[in-house]
């Protein structure tokens, strides 16, 4: 959407639904009925960085001694190949710590992590 003669406001696809995080190419093009104002330059080659985040645990307790699967929901995660997540637990008073294996990738909206013995 134009705003004025210089700048344009574009919505980002969400990304995270179907593709793993990282650096993405922009490029601005116009249809054939509406013109880029020529005081847009062009942007192609410019990069845009789309960020893994995560907003739901399906877990919120499990037994002291482990085994219990916790899965992280999100978005943009990606696959073991490329980067190796974890879980890291902190008791209340944040003393004590417990750092699951790598997670599981499941997909780029999803990782699973498996807890040790407390």
């Amino acid at each position: 959407m134009a705003i004025d003669n210089t700048e344009l406001q574009c919505l980002t696809p969400t990304w995270g639904d179907i593709y793993s995080a990282g650096s993405t190419e922009i490029e601005i093009t116009a249809t054939s009925e509406i013109a880029l104002p020529a005081s847009i330059p062009s942007v192609a080659g410019r990069k845009f960085t789309f960020t893994e985040e995560w907003n739901t645990l399906t877990q919120y307790k499990g037994t002291a001694r482990g085994g219990d699967r916790i899965a992280v929901v999100g978005y943009g995660f990606k696959p073991e190949t490329d980067e190796a997540y974890y879980c890291v637990i902190y008791s209340k008073d944040g003393v004590y710590y417990m750092i699951t294996d790598a997670a599981k990738y499941i997909g780029p909206k999803l990782i699973t992590c498996d807890t040790q013995t407390w």
